[in-house]
């Protein structure tokens, strides 16, 4: 298996790499543009979704009322998504850049919007762990295989308009922003594309922390201005939620009936672990880095984030889009990946990208709502139209 990755890489690993050039933004520009390709080929958009069944469901509806002002969570079943969009009013604010009332109009620019949030995602993930590593092959290869998971296809393949890439690009901005105070902000606005990037924020202090503070000390993790701003932006949002809904009514339905609750759990818990595991697929193994890291160092803090990640994949059970839910811990797999990288040598670093990578490439990509589906690649999906 080594002599194999061995003779990956020496046809992989240019010239120029080896000499360890300096890489541009326009390298970093392009490549970023061969990694969507390489997105939109393994999860494209079901296109039939767009041209002949393309119809006023109650999805379109609810984002076209917050794009007008109409919106009114009591108008959808509870258990519905669309009832839940109260307080998700990002996308609803930048679908009134659209500049029209056709709901299908505004859905394709807000899907359009999505796509490009999801390139500069991809550009943001390469040049940030590139400017962290120097480790241009490394780079390529681990965001490439990052982006071949459920949360890559959040950006391209999703056109029932869950919208997850607007949050997911506010969090990655978050994690590679140098300041504290920018980056939290980006972080309070993705809050209002979806609660649960409160969930992601915790990794994302995690992260900055790993890479601003000398230490691993508990108090210094606690106590850091990344900490506190975080602290301070959840608070603010749920002081203005509760402010919202005190003065406005403005509610979203939660409990068993609402699909959001322990009985949620019960109702899929035959699904749950294989939800979990086809999220990041392989790419779940570097936390196994993360996790000798804080045991080696600090006991007491590699605790504390173990019981962040338990607890916060148990929570993702407590609704059916499991995965959507899971994906929100990306923030934790790239420490990982950061972390692996510079505990371990470049040789070795190296090969284990290209196996995992190429794990994540065989493994089909899902998505789960009760059931999973498979995503097809462009030529499954060409023949299945072929011979349909």
């Amino acid at each position: 298996m080594k002599t194999f990755l061995n003779e990956i890489l020496s046809k992989f690993i240019s010239q120029e790499e080896r000499n360890s050039e300096p890489v541009t933004t326009t390298t970093l520009l392009t490549t970023s543009f061969y990694i969507i390709l390489l997105a939109f080929f393994i999860s494209p958009p079901p296109i039939e979704r767009l041209t002949t069944n393309f119809e006023l469901n109650n999805s379109f509806k609810a984002l076209s009322e917050q794009i007008n002002g109409t919106y009114n969570s009591y108008n959808y079943a509870v258990e519905s998504h669309e009832s839940k969009l109260s307080y998700r009013i990002v996308p609803g604010l930048i679908g009134k850049l659209s500049f029209s009332k056709d709901p299908k109009v505004q859905m394709l620019f807000l899907y359009f919007i999505q796509i490009i949030f999801g390139f500069f995602f991809i550009f943001t993930l390469l040049s940030g762990i590139y400017k962290l590593t120097q480790n241009w092959f490394y780079s390529k290869v681990v965001t490439s295989g990052f982006i071949l998971t459920h949360l890559g296809s959040s950006f391209f393949y999703d056109t029932a308009f869950f919208l997850d890439g607007y949050p997911f690009f506010l969090m990655i901005l978050a994690m590679f922003i140098p300041s504290g105070w920018l980056s939290f902000l980006m972080l309070f606005i993705g809050f209002w594309c979806d609660e649960r990037t409160i969930l992601g924020g915790i990794g994302i202090v995690i992260f900055r922390n790993y890479n601003q503070l000398s230490t691993t000390s508990l108090k210094d993790y606690l106590f850091s201005k990344n900490s506190v701003l975080f602290i301070c932006s959840v608070g603010l949002y749920i002081f203005i939620r509760v402010w919202l809904t005190y003065h406005y009514s403005i509610t979203i339905p939660l409990g068993n009936s609402a699909k959001v609750g322990i009985g949620a759990i019960w109702e899929q818990i035959n699904n749950l672990a294989i939800a979990h595991l086809f999220t990041f697929e392989f790419y779940w193994i570097y936390l196994l880095p993360l996790f000798i890291y804080f045991y080696k160092k600090n006991k007491a803090l590699f605790f504390l984030i173990f019981l962040y990640l338990t607890i916060s994949i148990l929570l993702t059970g407590i609704v059916i889009d499991v995965m959507r839910s899971a994906s929100y811990l990306f923030p934790v797999i790239i420490l990982g990946i950061l972390i692996y990288y510079r505990e371990e040598s470049e040789k070795e670093v190296n090969n284990f990208a290209v196996l995992s990578t190429f794990i994540n490439l065989i493994i089909p990509n899902y998505r789960y709502f009760h059931n999973f589906y498979i995503i097809l690649p462009i030529p499954l999906k060409l023949a299945f139209y072929f011979f349909k």
